[in-house]
């Protein structure tokens, strides 16, 4: 808890009026007396009510002329006097701007039901709040108004931008994030914030919009936890297998015996072969002599042995290497990003992918011969060595965890604050979500067997296992979000007036402008 020096105002005993003294240090800041007749006059500026519009002085509650009165028990088109007052603060806002009053009393509701609405008050306006409506609309010093809004929505946000808003005597509570674990449900509401009031003087680099709090509580709830990590294995576990390798020609069929076309894994893109994994080709077969088979690809290891000359005896292609596993995503860094629409965390990074397994090295051919094939054969070449299985593909990589929402109790962009008896509270951040693991690499293929050929030639030989693919690497933590009295852009809030109640490390915090 952060106790920051207050602002002294006068304790009077409830139910009393304020002294000279006490109504002076409660006026609007910068302005002098009273001043004007009926309305106030347009403008974002605040305008000091008259005496009888003033609930701390007025002898006998609050004018009729004075503003627009809310009520929970009032309705929703009713004129917005003390005796058909409005139920909706958000209308009486806008009629208080169409009618010129610029000032919008609310009933306190301090032992019963809270307004409920997520409001905005306009640059030029002051809301009163704490009256007793059964008292002919006299201002209780002990009294509040409650203010709060559906979940996930900010109650109170004070658009100052070029001129000043003034609030009194509220109790603003936003409420907490839910989400039921066990049903999986609310995944709208994963790294939501819980934000009490979004105060916002203008988008330009200098503060240039002022919001005055006067004997309020902003209260923030606890945030929800950051979404985990799609999992990339809800689908497929594994990342495409590499496909078996094709047989290689039999003996005595031709001249020159070739290979059939290896297997191909299409692994990435069409236009990006080396994501793929090939089989190696096996070698081709002749009367002579017999060819080795080729490397499977990607990547330069030599898997594969050549045909002999002289014997033949041929050797079968070697097992492709494994793909490397995909490195792991980062965990997400950094504050997080403040605007007028509220908090914003950073996602954790998402894993990388596994590499392709390489394809299984081609197998040797065998040499053939002209006494050895049957007579009237259509060649005398050896068979062909079976081709190398494709690998496998590399597993997706994991997805980076959400961020965690923020439980702010204020939040200022390039608003200039002041304080007098002012509490802000701010409960639990939600933690970071969690990366979820990466994809399977895929399993590599079977090899090809080798060309048949009569009992006295040899069989062309066998191709190599396609590799494994790697599989894909973890995704990285969200951002865990923060608890804090004052979240701000621009000039820092002031340090007199107002009492923090947070659960972080600080109390305030600034961030870069958006």
């Amino acid at each position: 808890m952060l106790l920051l020096g207050a602002t002294s105002v006068g304790i009077q005993a409830s139910g009393c009026k304020a002294s000279p003294e006490e109504r002076a240090s409660t006026r609007p800041s910068g302005v002098g007396g009273h001043g004007g007749t009926g309305g106030d006059g347009g403008g974002g500026g605040i305008v000091p009510p008259r005496p009888e519009c003033d609930p701390e002085i007025a002898e006998s509650g609050v004018g009729d002329g004075c503003g627009v009165f809310v009520s929970m028990q009032g309705a929703d088109g009713a004129d917005g006097t003390k005796a058909e007052p409005l139920k909706s603060i958000n209308e009486a806002v806008e009629l208080a701007v169409s009618n010129g009053t610029r000032r919008v009393y609310l009933c306190a509701n301090d032992e019963g039901e809270p307004f409920d609405e997520a409001v905005t008050v306009p640059a030029g306006l002051t809301v009163y709040g704490g009256l007793n409506c059964a008292a002919n609309w006299e201002w209780e010093k002990a009294s509040k108004t409650i203010l709060t809004a559906p979940q996930g929505e900010v109650p109170l946000r004070l658009n100052a931008a070029d001129g000043s808003v003034r609030i009194l005597d509220l109790h603003v509570k936003a409420r907490p994030i839910d989400i039921d674990f066990n049903e999986q449900n609310h995944a709208e509401n994963y790294g939501k914030s819980s934000i009490a009031a979004i105060a916002d003087g203008g988008s330009g680099e200098v503060d240039n919009g002022s919001v005055e709090l006067v004997r309020c509580t902003l209260e923030a709830d606890e945030a929800a936890p950051g979404f985990p990590g799609d999992d990339v294995t809800a689908g497929p576990p594994r990342a495409a297998n590499g496909q078996d390798g094709s047989a290689g020609n039999a003996a005595c069929t031709a001249a020159i015996v070739s290979p059939n076309a290896p297997p191909e894994n299409d692994c990435g893109t069409p236009d990006d072969p080396g994501d793929d994994s090939i089989g190696g080709i096996g070698g081709s077969g002749s009367a002579a002599s017999a060819a080795p088979g080729s490397a499977g690809s990607p990547g330069d290891t030599e898997n594969l042995n050549g045909g002999t000359r002289g014997t033949g005896a041929c050797g079968d292609g070697r097992v492709g290497r494994n793909g490397e596993e995909g490195g792991p995503g980062g965990a997400a860094s950094g504050k997080g990003k403040l605007s007028s629409d509220g908090y914003t965390g950073s996602p954790g990074e998402d894993g990388k992918p596994g590499t392709p397994g390489q394809g299984g090295g081609g197998g040797a051919g065998a040499r053939g011969g002209s006494g050895a094939c049957p007579t009237g054969s259509p060649g005398t070449g050896g068979a062909s060595g079976g081709s190398g299985g494709a690998g496998g593909c590399g597993g997706k990589g994991g997805k980076g965890g959400g961020p965690g929402g923020s439980s702010i109790a204020l939040v200022s962009i390039h608003a200039k604050l002041s304080f007098q008896q002012v509490q802000l509270i701010a409960k639990a951040g939600g933690t970071g979500g969690e990366g979820t693991a990466g994809q399977l690499g895929g399993l590599g293929g079977e090899p090809g067997p080798g060309g048949d050929g009569p009992t006295t030639l040899s069989t062309g030989c066998t191709g190599g296992t396609g590799g494994n693919g790697g599989n894909g690497g973890t995704g990285g933590k969200g951002s865990d979000g923060h608890s804090l009295g004052i979240a701000y852009v621009g000039t820092a809030p002031p340090d007199e007036g107002v009492t923090i109640d947070a659960q972080g490390s600080n109390d305030i915090m600034a961030f870069d402008a958006p």
